[in-house]
């Protein structure tokens, strides 16, 4: 309803149902008198006006045909027009399905093809400039958001560069005002040649905090070199106060420190022995100096005084009994002694020195042995004697 097109087609099928009335044949019937033609004739003219009428009716349906495409082309063409400036590309494609559709068609006529593809083709490249003024307006923004973006970022690091120019500025006139002159040389004064080079604040930054920290030690130095001939001169002086000769004109220190001054010396300057030293020796060197307190023996043989000795101080003893039976001496010799408290070195020096035997510390224990088994395996010692030398 309310299409033009849709009415006319409807029309014309309408037309092509209805009865025909019957057209008077009088001529016919009355050509050559013959009863035969005239009864022919009615049907060779109804056939006649039937082929008729089926071709008004198909010239009938191609008009309106016609004109359906027409008018629709015609509509395309104005949403086209419509809709060109601001959608050129799919304004594009419609039209192209469009000639599609106009060259599909079969109910028209080559004439009316022709103008409905000329009209088209016209209209497709209206559109396809304006489809290229929007590419290169299209691109013409793009380059300038381009260029506003770059513009954008070299702005934002520009302020980020100034910003922080401005706080190595702060800080090295900190320092400068604190007078740590090495500081600003050597950590802020780069930094602002990096983010500015060769510009007058590098150039100053440089020179004044160099300047200041060269100037500051060699004011040191020549405070310290002063103060140092200030300090040797008030020695000198003090060097040429005399003793007053009462009541000693020598005045020695304490015995602790008597005590210490030797210790150390013999760390530096006491014999060094080549001999092992570990931890178990060291510990029979100790014993040594300790104090023997059982020294009252009546008889008593030499192993069993050993014994008694070796269980007191909780060392290792061991009498070498080859060496003395190779001298001749039994280990169960007597022994006769009654001594006060004693250190045990000097304790068995005395009980051994009557059986010429000796004592030596060999092979982590403390051996009791002759003198002639100790002079064949001397220990070898180390005196410095620099102090000697001239």
């Amino acid at each position: 309803p309310g299409n033009p097109e849709a009415s006319s087609l409807k029309n014309a099928a309408q037309q092509a149902l209805e009865p025909k009335e019957s057209i008077p044949t009088g001529k016919l019937m009355q050509f050559n008198g013959s009863p035969t033609v005239s009864a022919q004739a009615p049907s060779l003219l109804a056939e006649t006006l039937s082929a008729g009428d089926l071709l008004a009716q198909e010239q009938e349906m191609r008009r309106a045909a016609a004109q359906a495409l027409q008018q629709h082309v015609r509509n395309e063409l104005s949403d086209a027009r419509r809709l060109a400036t601001t959608e050129p590309t799919s304004v594009k494609n419609s039209l192209k399905l469009l000639l599609e559709e106009v060259d599909s068609t079969i109910d028209i006529d080559a004439s009316t093809r022709t103008q409905l593809r000329s009209q088209i083709g016209s209209a497709i490249e209206q559109v396809s400039l304006q489809e290229a003024k929007q590419i290169q307006r299209n691109a013409q923004a793009e380059a300038v958001r381009a260029q506003a973006d770059a513009a954008q970022r070299l702005l934002n690091e520009t302020r980020r560069e100034e910003e922080s120019l401005k706080q190595l500025v702060e800080h090295f006139n900190f320092l400068m005002s604190r007078q740590r002159y090495l500081e600003a040389s050597k950590d802020v004064a780069p930094e602002v040649a990096k983010l500015v080079p060769d510009s007058e604040l590098a150039v100053v930054t440089r020179e004044e905090s160099s300047l200041m920290s060269n100037q500051a030690i060699v004011m040191d130095a020549f405070k310290r070199r002063e103060q140092g001939v200030v300090d040797a001169l008030r020695g000198v002086e003090e060097a040429a106060i005399p003793f007053d000769g009462f009541p000693s004109p020598v005045v020695y220190p304490p015995a602790e420190i008597w005590q210490a001054l030797s210790a150390r010396r013999k760390e530096r300057y006491a014999a060094v022995s080549l001999s092992t030293s570990d931890e178990k020796s060291q510990k029979l060197y100790s014993a040594l100096k300790q104090t023997a307190s059982q020294l009252s023996f009546q008889g008593t043989p030499l192993s069993q005084v050993v014994q008694n000795l070796a269980d007191e101080f909780k060392i290792p003893i061991w009498v070498n009994v080859a060496e003395l039976e190779g001298e001749g001496v039994d280990p169960d010799s007597p022994i006769t002694m009654e001594l006060p408290p004693i250190s045990l070195r000097s304790a068995l020096r005395m009980m051994l020195k009557p059986l010429n035997l000796t004592y030596i510390i060999r092979n982590e224990v403390l051996e009791i042995t002759t003198e002639a088994s100790v002079e064949a395996d001397p220990i070898n010692r180390i005196y410095p004697v620099g102090d000697l030398v001239d």
